[in-house]
């Protein structure tokens, strides 16, 4: 058999600050290998307790970082061959200047969005870590944690900038692309004209994708590929694959992070009355559309909360008509003044069911004459059981033909109120199959669950295990809260301070 010798070898960086999470980093240790058995140059990219602040260990504990330092060593030992270890940091006395110019004071929200670093919506980014850390899409603007998102992610665009100037690179990896130092990294990719490419969870805890000059939160480019793999696929197949998807979260057999209806029953409301038209309203978590960025700002409400007062304000005399709102299960982990803000709503023809209710989301979508939602996967759910679907805002499956999709306030009333006929199934078919099939399988690592795996036979975290659950203990006994806050706060001025001198 004859091979075909590669033109050249590939020059390729892979960038890691998730590495406390295992199938981030088990994703980015798959790409290391696969590139190393290629014969290509490969640069493994880290902080080393360098960054003032980041998703994995927000807070900035000491055993955070020092489990994150001894995790990344410890993966080494079980890498095969040869590649670059390297410290992200370069920064020149002008990146400095300029982060430290940085502002860091903002009246609201949408300010700190607004704020651009060159090509880079560095306020974004920030935002976006910071909302998902808080799960509040309101976070207090006075927390240091903003500044120390904001100067590090500023601290990886010029990093990475410097680097690709000087070291020819083929392909960027980084994870997911929606944080603030993913967003960041994938900006100075952009600027230097590299190519870079997000992984991401696939199908399964057995799976990752990769996506080139892109990330799973940009819904064009992800629609595209969902609707070539549909293309794609064999057309005897893909139906009944892509129906499993619904099959299976219906009878909670769920390959992700978190099931959400385990502890329900298949109960309805009390006083449920299926002789009125019934109307079944799934909300989602908030701060997870705030995180996601520009392409899910929903253009009909400015928030759910505001959207769902206004619809019971101007539907509070549909006699014939009963709401029932379903607080996503996944809410009940958010402030509790969130969840009264939605509780309040109760009253009239307008019933709330909390997010601990027992009541079963899928008894309640197949006693619906209509389901409402802003994005819900059970928005796309309704439709494969052939419940009309209205959804108002921006959403994976907007435009593939399978919901109602208003515009404003009006048309969400009117649409309420019309007598709707289901629409096509072949939209929730597609994104169906898309998540059946996502991603490619690991190679070389080998998972358990969310939490545990083996890297080239290697379990890192058994490694970790007794060593750093002792300086866990060891950090953490006896000292005062305030004193430990004091200690996180003088660690992320420090960090900063190298940033910017």
């Amino acid at each position: 058999m004859k091979f075909t010798k590669k033109l050249f070898d590939m020059n390729v960086a892979i960038f890691s600050t998730e590495i406390l999470w295992t199938l981030e980093y088990a994703s980015d240790l798959e790409i290391m290998q696969q590139h190393i058995n290629d014969g290509d140059n490969v640069t493994h990219l880290f902080c080393n307790a360098s960054l003032p602040a980041c998703d994995a260990n927000p807070y900035m504990t000491y055993d955070g970082c020092q489990r994150c330092i001894a995790k990344r060593e410890l993966s080494y030992e079980a890498v095969n061959g040869n590649f670059v270890k390297k410290l992200f940091l370069t920064l020149t006395e002008e990146d400095k200047r300029r982060i430290a110019a940085i502002p860091v004071r903002f009246d609201s929200v949408k300010e700190l969005q607004s704020l651009m670093l060159d090509n880079f919506e560095l306020g974004y980014a920030a935002a976006s870590s910071v909302i998902s850390v808080f799960r509040n899409p309101q976070p207090d603007l006075k927390h240091e944690m903003i500044e120390g998102f904001l100067k590090g992610a500023a601290a990886v665009y010029f990093s990475v900038i410097n680097y690709l100037k000087k070291n020819p690179t083929d392909r960027f990896y980084v994870f997911n692309g929606r944080m603030a130092h993913a967003r960041a990294a994938l900006r100075a990719c952009e600027k230097m004209g590299v190519d870079y490419y997000t992984h991401e969870r696939g199908n399964s805890v057995h799976h990752f994708i990769t996506i080139k000059n892109g990330y799973v939160h940009m819904v064009s480019l992800l629609q595209d590929i969902m609707k070539q793999q549909w293309e794609n696929a064999d057309p005897h197949q893909r139906v009944a694959i892509g129906e499993s998807f619904y099959v299976n979260r219906r009878q909670g057999k769920v390959e992700s992070r978190f099931e959400f209806t385990s502890g329900q029953k298949a109960i309805l409301p009390e006083k449920f009355d299926k002789s009125k038209r019934n109307i079944v309203i799934y909300n989602s978590s908030e701060d997870e559309f705030a995180s996601l960025g520009t392409d899910w700002k929903n253009h009909v409400y400015e928030t759910q909360l505001s959207g769902l007062v206004k619809i019971k304000a101007d539907a509070c005399e549909w006699t014939d008509t009963h709401f029932y709102l379903r607080i996503h299960p996944n809410l009940k982990n958010v402030s509790k003044v969130q969840q009264h803000q939605l509780e309040e709503l109760s009253g009239g023809n307008f019933t709330v069911i909390p997010a601990k209710s027992e009541v079963s989301t899928y008894e309640l979508l197949f006693a619906a004459d209509v389901i409402f939602s802003f994005g819900s996967s059970m928005g796309i759910e309704a439709v494969f059981w052939g419940i009309p679907s209205i959804v108002a805002g921006k959403f994976l499956y907007r435009g593939l033909g399978g919901t109602y999709e208003p515009d404003s306030h009006q048309e969400v009333l009117s649409l309420l109120r019309a007598k709707l006929d289901p629409l096509p199934k072949e939209a929730a078919l597609i994104l169906g199959y898309y998540f059946m099939t996502c991603g490619k399988p690991y190679k070389y690592f080998k998972s358990e669950n969310n939490r545990e795996g083996a890297f080239n036979g290697v379990s890192i975290e058994d490694k970790l295990g007794i060593p750093q659950k002792m300086i866990s203990k060891l950090v953490n006994a006896k000292m005062p809260f305030s004193m430990m806050e004091h200690l996180r706060s003088w660690n992320r001025r420090r960090r900063i301070h190298r940033f910017e001198k």
